[in-house]
């Protein structure tokens, strides 16, 4: 089995990632789950994996990070028997990411859209991408918040910042608003998924997400759009946020 393996990645480094085998193809919705990760584990076979997975200077590393795959655990977290829906993802300029095709049967028995629109975008600090740099680089990165560049070298550095109760949940929670606020403004169609990618950095709790969606819910941005599905990946948090009384809550096929 090891061989098998080692044999595999010595494959997969042969071969260089792009974006071919989801880009306009209309997939069923696991199988699109499926590619997208087949794409991840050919990005981490390559021997500068980690940099092209902090960095992102290039667009497939960039689109996989930052719609792929939270589109793809949104996926998962809607696809069941009954509602084996279809998706096709599209990298270019339209005004959204992917469009969910759902089945006939939901259609005509539960009353759901025939197509869906999928928007992903992220919520994070505006150093983020800064953070990730210098960790790359030095090996450690403190996070975003304390980004300060060096006057002699004029280097990237960070420091560590002490954060008090609920900091933290307070800082994503305005990402979040902020990024629902801007996406608000563009007048997307009704029936339209709004996935944001949450990135925090350092320890989050369950208590501390659950504060983040209480204070995002709040300013009722949310019902702008069919569904705001929130994740952060890294520690598989999840939660939607259902949108206007329009959208059905609800969208079981009958008997």
């Amino acid at each position: 089995m090891h061989c098998h393996r080692v044999g595999i990645n010595n494959v997969l480094m042969t071969m260089q990632p792009d974006l071919s085998a989801l880009d306009d193809k209309l997939l069923d919705g696991l199988e699109f789950c499926l590619k997208a990760y087949d794409l991840f584990d050919l990005v981490m076979a390559q021997p500068d994996a980690l940099e092209r997975i902090r960095i992102r200077k290039d667009v497939v590393e960039k689109k996989l990070v930052e719609e792929l795959l939270p589109i793809a655990h949104y996926v998962q977290h809607q696809y069941r028997a009954g509602n084996r829906f279809q998706i096709q993802w599209s990298n270019g300029s339209q005004p959204y990411d992917a469009i969910l095709f759902s089945p006939q049967s939901m259609v005509e028995k539960a009353g759901k859209p025939e197509r869906i629109m999928i928007e992903a975008t992220s919520a994070l600090h505006p150093n983020d991408h800064v953070s990730r740099r210098v960790g790359h680089e030095d090996g450690l990165s403190w996070g975003p918040r304390s980004v300060e560049k060096d006057p002699k070298t004029g280097k990237a550095t960070t420091k560590a910042v002490a954060l008090g109760y609920l900091e933290n949940s307070s800082e994503l929670a305005g990402f979040i608003i902020r990024m629902l606020e801007k996406k608000s403004a563009k007048n997307y169609p009704l029936e339209t998924v709004l996935v944001i990618n949450c990135t925090t950095f350092g320890i989050m709790c369950d208590e501390e997400w659950k504060a983040t969606v209480e204070m995002v819910e709040k300013k009722n941005l949310h019902k702008n759009f069919r569904e705001v599905y929130l994740v952060e990946q890294l520690r598989n948090c999840s939660v939607t946020l259902w949108g206007g009384s329009k959208n059905r809550r609800t969208e079981e096929p009958t008997a």
